[in-house]
């Protein structure tokens, strides 16, 4: 088997997958007062926040949906992360030594909703040491799938649930100097369509309404990034 790292840009050779040696990086989301936006004070870090914050919040309304974040035709990807306030931005502090990542990479929200079904979108970034953001992987869930692909269970106002988001496999090394950044969202228009929260058909529907999200991040419901990464170097 080979796969490709991205910056070294070479080639490993290992029998299996995961590679040999790989293990996981658990980093969790954290806020003092609200990761709102790129301009607010939202952490990625080591270990489940002992202070600051319980909880996120943003409102999700279909008549504005979040733009998506990997597109410029919108305003432009840094506009949108520093003026929307529907979208959480949680970022490390910077590498002191680099990080191969290897395999695997998902994210684990304990979120809650007012609406009977909502979509919950993340993105994972590298942000290099001039500030540059590269996106890496996106995923969704509409959370009326949460528990099965097959059968659909309308949310209970405000129930924290676990979601899990598949952000796609990759190879890169992340440098010393750069961070990593997770996004959090409801919409990604117009790649995807609109959930419009009502629990009925969002591809065909008139009616909508606005929904009040919440992310957890606390011991209880440790909402984090989840990183496949290698021992050592390369």
């Amino acid at each position: 088997m080979r796969v490709f790292a991205s910056g070294p840009n070479h080639w490993l050779e290992a029998g299996t997958y995961p590679l040999p040696g790989t293990s996981l990086l658990r980093l969790y989301l954290a806020s003092e007062t609200g990761a709102n936006s790129s301009i607010g004070d939202g952490k990625l870090q080591l270990q489940t926040p002992s202070h600051g914050r319980s909880h996120d919040v943003y409102v999700y309304d279909p008549a504005d949906p979040t733009p998506s974040l990997w597109y410029d035709g919108l305003g432009g990807y840094e506009s949108n992360v520093a003026s929307r306030e529907d979208v959480l931005v949680y970022e490390t502090m910077a590498f002191s030594e680099p990080v191969v990542v290897m395999g695997l990479v998902s994210a684990k929200l304990y979120a809650s909703s007012s609406a009977k079904d909502t979509d919950w979108f993340a993105y994972w970034h590298v942000v290099d040491d001039q500030g540059q953001a590269v996106p890496l992987g996106r995923g969704t869930v509409r959370a009326r799938f949460r528990n099965s692909p097959r059968f659909p269970e309308a949310l209970t106002e405000n129930e924290i649930c676990q979601y899990n988001l598949d952000l796609w496999h990759m190879g890169i090394r992340i440098e010393q100097g750069w961070r990593i950044r997770l996004e959090v969202a409801s919409a990604c228009f117009p790649a995807f369509s609109r959930n419009l929260n009502t629990g009925g058909c969002s591809e065909t529907g008139t009616e909508y309404v606005a929904a009040n999200q919440r992310i957890y991040h606390t011991e209880a419901y440790p909402s984090q990034l989840i990183l496949s990464i290698m021992d050592g170097e390369e």
